[in-house]
């Protein structure tokens, strides 16, 4: 197999992987919204360290202690 005939193997194998993720992050909203539990049933989050209504690590008390 010569240099050319080479590439375009590699070529067809690397758009044929490209296509198959682009189909697969195409999925993933409705993949994500089957798993993530709606925001009316879910508990408010609490922050750990401030005892905030924020997820952990988005407060000024965990900031300051980097």
């Amino acid at each position: 197999m010569n240099t050319s005939n080479a590439l375009l193997a590699q070529n067809k194998i690397l758009t044929q992987q490209i296509e198959t993720l682009t189909a697969q992050m195409a999925k993933l909203p409705q993949q994500l919204q089957v798993v993530q539990p709606s925001h009316s049933h879910s508990q408010p989050t609490r922050c750990d360290f401030c005892g905030g209504d924020r997820p952990n690590g988005h407060c000024s008390y965990h900031l300051k202690q980097k």
